[in-house]
């Protein structure tokens, strides 16, 4: 469950004077766990509920009912929790509209099969789905037909070029999940070793790494690269 509070007084929460974004998350067991996110001046919570694998095939099925109004029983089950900015949760809840309370089933899969025939699966999430969307955008820009193997041979080249970086994706958000909310020996090995081994700089270029992959629409003016990091060149149209 996901929701995105209104603007909170920064005298309560000082890390909305912060410019950086702060995350907190507590691990209340019972696969249980719930935390807050701050950009600057707004607050995200975050409720999650691990179910086991026969709970989570019955939400699955129940996906499709889920409301705002449905969401109350799981909401006051963390209303007096503990919130990692101070207060309770309930204190962030109650600042939450319900038209901005998400419930949903989270279901990471990677398919091998991306297209056939007209029809194309673009990726589901923030990052995936952005970049999918340019490079398709990309290819149905330099579509110099509507033939079959056109397209077929356009919606090959856009799996060449997304796949392996969408594997990867789909790979780090797991380990994330696992770091933030897991609760499993082998989670808490993972957790200790980032948090506490694993030097900073070693950390710093990994991401740095990672960012330097920025696909941009071709037929829009290539946005500059204005901060230090390394930007891969952009395919040409």
């Amino acid at each position: 469950m996901v929701g995105v509070a209104t603007p909170e007084d920064p005298s309560k929460y000082p890390q909305l004077q912060d410019p950086f974004s702060h995350f907190g998350t507590v691990l209340g067991g019972k696969r249980l766990s719930w935390g807050a996110y701050s950009v600057p001046g707004q607050i995200w919570l975050l409720i999650d509920q691990y179910e086991n694998p026969e709970q989570a095939r019955k939400q699955k099925i129940r996906n499709s009912e889920w409301s705002p109004e449905l969401n109350e029983t799981m909401i006051k089950e963390f209303f007096d929790k503990p919130c990692p900015y101070g207060g309770k949760m309930g204190d962030l809840i109650d600042a939450t509209p319900n038209e901005l309370i998400s419930k949903v089933y989270v279901e990471e899969k990677l398919f091998k099969t991306w297209f056939y025939g007209r029809t194309v699966l673009l990726g589901d999430g923030a990052i995936n789905a952005l970049q999918d969307a340019a490079i398709l955008a990309n290819g149905f820009y330099d579509l110099k037909n509507l033939k079959p193997e056109s397209i077929t041979a356009m919606f090959q080249e856009y799996v060449d070029q997304r796949f392996e970086k969408a594997k990867v994706n789909v790979e780090n958000s797991r380990l994330v999940t696992r770091i933030l909310g897991g609760q499993t020996l082998s989670d808490r090995i993972i957790r200790t070793l980032m948090f506490n081994f694993i030097p900073k700089a070693l950390q710093q270029r990994d991401y740095a790494k990672k960012s330097e992959y920025r696909p941009q629409v071709a037929f829009l003016p290539l946005v500059a690269n204005t901060g230090t990091g390394n930007v891969l060149p952009q395919r040409p149209s």
